[in-house]
């Protein structure tokens, strides 16, 4: 069990980054406007082209469709903003000035990572009650809203750690951004988020079933709009994304504690 003085310690820097996380109305108001500008335009302008989608046997409106999807990406792209930090503080020295106090790096990587799923959780939270409100054919239930976000914070911690050890690993401004969009492009448009992927070529099939949005993407779907929920078919949803998040977290770990050496 963890110690409770480490406990505090990481809830004082989890405070800490989220101070500075919703110091500024930029890093605030996007979590509240991101679901408007997907749901209300994005979502209402691909209804027209695909105004149903067939899902386990039921027939869903578009915007039903893509909550879920939204709701991943989003989880998702939180990662992003718990990964520019460690980069910019390095860049500027204060990552060094964080290294100098009297705590293990491990707890200032677990600090970044919990401010950023509250952040995320925040989100789930605000576009699930805007997905209720502007869709008809939505359903809503405590237990299965509650897993939803469950698994999208998941996903948060998952993103978290990549984009942490991406940041630890490069040097250059330029070769993070490269390796920004390498990585968030190919997984947005490889991924049931936006559309099912049925009919596509196997080929993309087979990538999507690796990607780790698609695995969130089909767990929260499952979670909210499966009429029958199946708790065998959702834990091996979770699985692979438990699994992939341990590697990830190795992952970030490892580059965290070799910055700056």
């Amino acid at each position: 069990m963890m110690s409770r003085p480490r406990t505090s310690r990481i809830t004082a820097l989890a405070y800490r980054q989220w101070r500075l996380m919703v110091s500024t109305a930029y890093e605030l108001l996007p979590p509240m406007m991101e679901p408007f500008l997907y749901l209300v335009i994005f979502a209402s302008i691909m209804g027209t082209i695909l105004p149903e989608v067939i899902y386990e046997g039921v027939s869903y409106s578009y915007l039903t469709f893509i909550v879920p999807g939204i709701l991943a990406m989003g989880a998702f792209t939180r990662g992003i903003h718990g990964g520019t930090p460690i980069f910019v503080d390095r860049m500027t020295g204060e990552l060094e000035t964080l290294f100098g106090l009297p705590v293990r790096r491990s707890l200032l990587l677990l600090s970044n990572v919990s401010a950023v799923t509250i952040h995320g959780l925040l989100y789930s939270v605000v576009l699930l009650a805007v997905g209720k409100a502007i869709s008809p054919d939505f359903p809503w239930s405590f237990d299965r809203a509650l897993a939803a976000i469950g698994i999208a914070s998941l996903l948060t911690i998952i993103s978290t750690f990549i984009f942490s050890a991406v940041c630890c690993a490069v040097r250059r401004q330029s070769t993070y951004n490269l390796l920004l969009n390498v990585i968030l492009l190919p997984l947005t448009l490889i991924s049931t988020a936006f559309y099912p992927l049925d009919h596509a070529p196997a080929w993309i099939r087979l990538i999507a079933s690796m990607n780790p949005i698609t695995m969130a993407v089909d767990s929260i779907r499952h979670v909210l709009l499966a009429p029958q929920l199946s708790p065998v078919d959702l834990i091996s949803g979770i699985l692979p994304l438990v699994v992939i998040g341990l590697i990830a977290g190795g992952m970030a770990f490892y580059f965290f504690n070799r910055t700056l050496k």
